[in-house]
C-alpha cells in the first residue's frame, strides 16, 4: 500500500468495525456501509479510496486492486496496516501465483478466484452478513465450520452473488441477494431474498481433505516453494475433475465453476493407493491406436503426466512409448529437430548392449541397426523420416524400425528392452558421447585404412601368414568396424562382404585373429585417428551399465562368461555356434568376448598334421632400426639374426618389405 496524505487528514469515524479473520475487503466495505447506514459510494469517498476503487468488480476489490490511499483508510476506520492487508493480500498473492504457474489459459481461468462468491447460509447468520475471502476460490466449495456445501447461486433468482458491491444504504444488503429476476419478460426487479434461509446440503467425499491440503495457500507464512507445490496440486485436481465433469461457464461471465463432487472425486483419485480411479480415467478414451497423451491431459503437472503415460504405456505403439518415454519418466516430446545424438550414435548399437538387449527372435544385424536408430527417438517431436534422414541414407529404416520394435515389444522382455533404449538415449542427452561417429565414417571412407606393407609387418610380428588380397580386405574391414562401430553393410564398397561366403570368412578371420595381431591392429587404428584430428577421442567406447536399469533384459551380461573358456573351446576346434550353445549364450556374445579380450587359441589336438606357423618377427626391429643396423653400422645378417633370435630369410623379407638396402658383401683376402 502507498501513502498519500491529503492536506486535511480525514477524521476518524466514531463507529468502528473490526474485520473478522479471513474476511474479504469487499465484505468489510459493504458491512461497514450497512453499519453506518450510508451508501457504499459515500463511504468509499470518505475513506479516500478514489472512484476507480468502487467502479471495479467486487473480485478485484477483494484482491486490493487500485487501493492507493490506504493511509486514509487506516486513519478513518481505525485499522492497523496488518488488519487491512489481511483482507486483500492472501487473494492477491494467490492470483499472482496462479498466473505465474498456470500452464494453459484454461488452467489459469479454472484456478483463479471466481468473479462472484459462494456463501454459507449458516456463516452469514452467525456473522450477520460477513463474507469470507476463501469463498471466492474455485476449490473452496464447503464450509469447514458447519460441514456443509457452500451455495453458488441464489435459490430464488438463480443469480450469482458479490459480482459488484451493493450501492444503496440498505442495512440488510450484506445478507440479502443483490441479483435480479425477470418479470413479464420486460422489467427487472431486485430479488432481495434472505440468503440466510437457504437450506444447507452435505459436502461430497474428498472435499474437506482437499481444502485442508490447500488451506496454506491463504496463509501469509507459507513460503513461495510451498505455494508452487500447492498450485501444482490444484493443477492436477482440476485436470482430473475435468474428466469427471467438465467445468463450464454457466452464466457467460467468465466463471469456470468446477462441481464440488468432481473436485472431491478428483482428489481421491489422485491420492488413493491402488490408483484404480485414475487408471479408469486415463484409459477411458483408449482405442486401437490411441494418442499417448490426449489434449485434455495437457494441463497436468509433470508428475501426473508421468503417471498417465505409464498407465497408457501398454496400449501404445512402440515408437510412441519411446518418443514419450512412457517406460521411464513419461515426458512430452519437445525436440523439434535432430540433436547431437545424431553424431554420438553409431550405425549399429554397441556390441555389449546388443548382447544384453537383443531378444532371441530378432536378427542380430537388423536389431543392432534399429536399436541404434531408436536412440534418436526419445523426446523428439519431428517425424521419424526427418529424424533418421540426418543419421542414415537408408530409405527403409523407418519401416524396418517400426516392424522390429513391434516384434521387440511383443516379446516377454519387451518392456525392459524399450526402457533400456530410452535410458541409453537419455544418458547421451545428459552426459554426451566422446566419439563423433559421423566424422569417423567420413574419415574411414576417405583415407586408406591399412596398407599391404603395414599388414605384412603386423603378420610377421604376430607369426601368422600374411595371406592374399582377401585376408588384407578382412583386416581392413576389421579396422573399419573398430573405428566406426558401424554395421558391415555400411562399409565402403571395396570392403563390404557381398556374399554369405565372404561374411562367414570375415567372422572366421575375426574369431581367429591372434592377440598380437589384434593389438597391433588396435594400435594402428589409434595412430590413424591421431593423424586426422581425433587424438582426443577414445578408440572405442560404450555407455556404462549404470545408465540403465538392467532388470528384465533378455540377454546375459557381457562379462558373464570366461574368455579363457571361450579360447579353450575354440582352440579345440569347437565351432563358435557350438561354443555359444555350450556356454548358454549367443554367437554375438562369443564374438564380443574374442574381440574385447582375444583368447590364446590352442592347436586342435586331433593328431593331424598342422600347418606350420612362421616364427614371430621381433617388434623392436622397426624399419628405422633395421636400416641403422644394416646400412649405417654395416652389420651382417648373421650378427643381427644372432642378436634378435630370428631367421635370415625373415630378415631378408623385412628388408625387402621396408626398402632397406642389402648389406655389402664382405671383402675376403686372396
Amino acid at each position: 500500500m502507498t501513502s498519500a496524505l491529503t492536506d486535511h487528514p480525514p477524521r476518524a469515524f466514531p463507529i468502528r468495525l473490526t474485520p473478522l479473520p479471513g474476511e474479504a475487503l469487499d465484505s468489510w466495505v459493504a458491512a461497514y456501509a450497512a453499519r453506518l447506514q450510508t451508501p457504499v459510494q459515500h463511504l468509499v469517498a470518505t475513506l479516500g479510496l478514489g472512484p476507480r476503487f468502487l467502479s471495479q468488480p467486487a473480485a478485484d476489490i477483494a484482491a486490493g486492486h487500485h487501493l492507493t490511499d490506504a493511509q486514509n483508510l487506516l486513519i478513518a476506520a481505525g485499522l492497523t496496516a496488518d488488519q487491512a492487508a489481511a483482507m486483500w493480500r492472501p487473494l492477491a498473492r494467490y492470483t499472482a501465483v496462479v498466473q505465474a504457474h498456470g500452464a494453459t489459459p484454461w488452467l489459469r481461468r479454472a484456478a483463479k478466484p471466481l468473479r462472484g462468491s459462494r456463501y454459507c447460509a449458516a456463516c452469514l447468520q452467525d456473522t450477520d452478513g460477513r463474507w469470507q475471502a476463501a469463498w471466492r476460490l474455485p476449490w473452496h466449495v464447503a464450509c469447514p465450520l458447519h460441514r456443509s456445501l457452500l451455495h453458488t447461486i441464489c435459490a430464488g433468482c438463480e443469480g450469482h452473488q458479490r459480482r459488484t458491491l451493493p450501492q444503496a444504504a440498505n442495512p440488510h444488503s450484506p445478507t440479502h441477494c443483490q441479483g435480479h429476476w425477470h418479470r413479464n419478460d420486460r422489467r427487472h426487479q431486485r430479488c432481495d431474498r434472505d440468503l440466510r434461509t437457504t437450506p444447507s446440503a452435505p459436502a461430497p467425499a474428498g472435499v474437506f481433505q482437499l481444502q485442508d491440503r490447500l488451506g496454506p495457500l491463504l496463509d501469509p507464512a507459507t513460503t513461495d516453494t510451498a505455494m508452487s507445490s500447492l498450485i501444482t496440486l490444484i493443477t492436477d485436481v482440476l485436470t482430473v475433475a475435468r474428466h469427471l465433469d467438465s467445468p463450464k461457464a454457466p452464466d457467460g461471465h467468465g466463471d469456470t465453476d468446477t462441481p464440488a463432487a468432481a473436485l472431491g472425486a478428483a482428489y481421491l483419485a489422485l491420492t488413493e493407493t491402488n490408483g484404480e480411479r485414475l487408471t479408469a480415467l486415463a484409459l477411458a478414451d483408449v482405442r486401437a491406436r490411441p494418442h499417448p497423451l490426449p489434449r485434455t491431459w495437457h494441463t497436468a503437472s509433470p508428475a501426473l503426466t508421468t503417471r498417465i503415460l505409464q498407465i497408457r504405456d501398454s496400449r501404445l505403439r512402440p515408437t510412441d512409448r519411446i518418443r514419450w518415454r512412457t517406460t521411464t519418466t513419461g515426458n512430452r516430446p519437445t525436440l523439434t529437430t535432430p540433436d547431437n545424438r545424431v553424431r554420438w550414435v553409431p550405425s549399429a548399437l554397441w556390441a555389449d548392449w546388443v548382447v544384453r538387449l537383443r531378444p532371441p527372435n530378432t536378427d542380430p544385424a537388423t536389431f543392432a541397426k534399429v536399436a541404434a536408430a531408436t536412440l534418436l527417438i526419445p523426446g523428439a517431436n519431428c517425424s521419424l523420416t526427418t529424424l533418421f534422414s540426418a543419421w542414415t541414407t537408408d530409405p527403409t529404416i523407418v519401416r524396418t524400425a517400426c516392424y522390429v520394435l513391434q516384434t521387440v515389444a511383443a516379446d516377454d522382455h519387451g518392456l525392459g528392452v524399450l526402457r533400456a533404449l530410452t535410458q541409453l538415449s537419455d544418458g547421451l542427452l545428459r552426459h554426451g558421447g566422446p566419439i563423433d561417429y559421423h566424422r569417423r565414417e567420413q574419415l574411414a571412407a576417405a583415407v586408406p585404412l591399412l596398407e599391404p606393407v603395414a599388414w605384412d609387418r603386423m603378420c610377421a610380428a604376430s607369426g601368422i601368414r600374411t595371406g592374399g588380397a582377401r585376408k588384407l580386405r578382412f583386416a581392413q574391414l576389421w579396422t573399419w568396424e573398430t573405428i566406426t562401430g558401424g554395421t558391415l553393410e555400411r562399409a565402403p564398397d571395396r570392403l563390404r562382404p557381398c556374399e554369405s561366403n565372404d561374411l562367414a570368412g570375415y567372422h572366421a578371420f575375426a574369431l581367429g585373429l591372434p592377440p598380437m595381431a589384434a593389438e597391433l591392429l588396435l594400435a594402428h587404428a589409434s595412430a590413424l585417428l591421431g593423424e586426422h584430428g581425433c587424438e582426443h577421442e577414445p578408440l572405442t567406447w560404450s555407455p556404462p551399465a549404470d545408465w540403465v536399469d538392467l532388470d528384465g533384459l533378455p540377454g546375459r551380461d557381457p562379462e558373464a562368461i570366461s574368455p579363457d573358456e571361450v579360447g579353450r573351446l575354440l582352440g579345440l576346434g569347437v565351432p563358435p555356434t557350438d561354443v555359444a550353445q555350450r556356454l548358454g549364450t549367443t554367437l554375438d556374445h562369443i564374438r564380443l568376448v574374442v574381440r574385447q579380450q582375444p583368447p590364446h587359441l590352442r592347436l586342435r589336438s586331433t593328431g593331424k598334421r598342422q600347418t606350420p606357423i612362421r616364427r614371430p618377427f621381433p617388434t623392436e626391429l622397426t624399419p628405422q632400426r633395421l636400416h641403422q643396423l644394416v646400412v649405417t653400422e654395416g652389420r651382417t645378417l648373421r650378427s643381427v639374426k644372432n642378436e634378435y633370435g630370428t631367421a635370415k630369410h625373415a630378415l631378408r623379407q623385412a628388408m625387402e618389405r621396408d626398402g632397406v638396402p642389402p648389406p655389402r658383401p664382405a671383402d675376403h683376402p686372396r
